[in-house]
């Protein structure tokens, strides 16, 4: 079932980058989640749009759920939209976050602006993930997106330092 609701979440995406006239390359399945790699060049509210028809695709699956008495696929989509909002990359909620603040400021602004919000939610995640394994919940859930969170904003920052000579 959670394979279906991702599939649901990625498939909106999908159905936006080609409403707004783009072309997907395809579907990328990976430990830490998915996403989508398309052939398009989209202005900031486009893509804020693409990066918001997965959120909407989870919540009305959520819906759906709920009146069909699919309760277990109903908290599954509204988990996975929920957890994409957080407002960091390369999550949806990271990619509308930062579609807005290019809008209002220049791009360098924003990455700087997502690099502390990224490792700030990270450290967030993890701490949750070792308060609960402290308390005997062994489960692993929040280890892997915290690491993927953490990986993606260090990443970009190590690359932005290589760029500008500073390493």
């Amino acid at each position: 079932m959670p394979a279906a609701a991702v599939f649901i979440h990625e498939l909106c995406h999908c159905a936006a980058v080609f409403l707004l006239g783009g072309r997907v390359d395809c579907i990328e399945f990976r430990l830490s989640g998915a996403a989508i790699r398309y052939h398009s060049v989209l202005s900031y509210k486009k893509e804020f749009t693409v990066a918001f028809a997965g959120p909407v695709g989870s919540f009305s699956a959520f819906l759906v759920s709920l009146v069909l008495g699919l309760y277990y696929f109903a908290g599954v989509n509204l988990i996975l939209c929920l957890f994409n909002l957080l407002p960091a990359m390369p999550l949806d909620g990271g990619r509308m976050v930062y579609c807005l603040l290019c809008m209002r400021r220049d791009p360098a602004a924003a990455d700087s602006v997502m690099d502390r919000l990224g490792v700030c939610i990270a450290a967030v995640l993890f701490g949750v993930q070792v308060f609960l394994l402290t308390r005997g919940v062994c489960n692993l859930f929040l280890l892997f997106p915290s690491l993927t969170i953490l990986c993606g904003a260090s990443k970009k920052h190590f690359t932005q330092k290589v760029k500008k000579g500073k390493i």
